[in-house]
């Protein structure tokens, strides 16, 4: 799921902790926090961040922090879009499980094809 948004210098973002940096959160059923910092600088391919983040550089295709090992911290634009982003990977896993290891579902061969059109839409 990408969404882009338009950054500028002074504009106030989220970092939400990702990765092995949120592994205690999620291990112990502890809300991530999510933090805000401004935007200080931006460049043609990274942008930058005040006060304790201010060593890192985020790509601005990916909103990740540039990094050769696991990526800690995602930047986002509001809280809707973090909202909507765990959304869409809890909807994906339901839908996902419903058809691991081809189990049977109480479908019908209409709403099978209905399914199979719209990941066909996504996929092209």
């Amino acid at each position: 799921m990408k969404k882009k948004f338009n950054l500028r210098v002074g504009q106030t973002v989220l970092v939400k902790k990702t990765g092995d940096s949120a592994r205690y959160y999620i291990n112990n059923n502890l809300e991530i926090p999510v933090d805000e910092y401004k935007v200080v600088k931006v460049g043609r391919k990274y942008f930058y961040l005040d006060g304790y983040l201010s060593d890192y550089a985020f790509n601005k295709e990916t909103f990740y922090e540039r990094t050769e090992y696991s990526k800690c911290y995602k930047v986002y634009e509001s809280k809707q879009a973090i909202k909507d982003e765990e959304e869409y990977w809890v909807l994906s896993r339901l839908i996902c499980d419903k058809f691991r290891y081809g189990r049977p579902v109480n479908i019908t061969l209409n709403q099978l094809r209905g399914i199979s059109n719209i990941l066909n839409e996504v996929t092209k």
